[in-house]
């Protein structure tokens, strides 16, 4: 998480994958490689890429998902890191830039525990 945090303020720029800007998946990716962690470069990769846990049992370094494409409801299409006291680090859309907000539920996929996070 310290390398996700070194990039607030970093422009969103779709498929960008750092060290300058970064899309959402390219953001996870870059900070876990990082501390040695591989993960796939897309979503719904990364949202296979570990076990799925309940958010009741969220922590901090766990990835985050949601389905937001109302034309496909069934596909990943955003993700971001849990930080910890209900807020998460993510690079949200065109126009913004890598932050630190509180976690949402709408559209929520589910959370995925990273081998090696803790």
């Amino acid at each position: 998480m310290t390398a996700a945090a070194s990039k607030l303020d970093a422009p969103y720029v779709w498929g960008a994958e750092g060290p300058d800007a970064f899309d959402c998946s390219g953001l996870i990716q870059w900070a876990y490689g990082r501390a040695g962690i591989r993960l796939p470069r897309v979503t719904h990769q990364q949202f296979a890429s570990g076990p799925q846990v309940p958010f009741a049992q969220i922590r901090p370094g766990d990835l985050i998902f949601w389905r937001l494409d109302p034309t496909n409801p069934g596909y990943i299409s955003h993700a971001a890191i849990y930080w910890g006291d209900g807020k998460m680090i993510q690079a949200p859309r065109t126009g913004d830039v890598v932050k630190i907000v509180p976690v949402h539920t709408r559209n929520l996929a589910g959370v995925v525990r990273v081998a090696g996070a803790d």
